[in-house]
């Protein structure tokens, strides 16, 4: 018989750990029992992930802006051309735009990033 059907589950608590049957609410001391302070955290620390989320998009379009605005004054600058000047000031603009939208938490910036 091969090695890993000889063993059982029940030889080793960290496999009933891993499947949850191990530890139960009811197996636990009081002092390791979930309690209604474990909810307000994990609801704190997902606003505080959302926010960090936030804070690096409105970074992204906002670098991203910079850029294209940038290349279309140099575009403008080494050839000329008002198309470059006018399309790089208009998208990069936009994109600098949605970035303060995104960081004032206006749902309006990401849909204005992505069009």
């Amino acid at each position: 018989m091969p090695f890993a059907k000889r063993i059982h589950k029940h030889s080793f608590p960290l496999l009933q750990l891993r499947q949850g049957s191990f530890l139960s609410s009811s197996n636990l001391p009081s002092f390791l029992a979930k309690s209604d302070d474990d909810d307000l955290i994990q609801e704190s620390s997902e606003e505080e992930e959302e926010d960090e989320e936030r804070k690096k998009t409105a970074l992204l379009n906002s670098c991203v802006g910079g850029i294209v605005m940038a290349g279309g004054i140099a575009g403008f600058v080494t050839k000329q051309s008002k198309a470059s000047l006018i399309a790089g000031s208009s998208c990069g603009g936009l994109l600098l735009l949605s970035g303060w939208l995104v960081a004032q938490k206006k749902a309006v910036g990401y849909k204005l990033a992505s069009a």
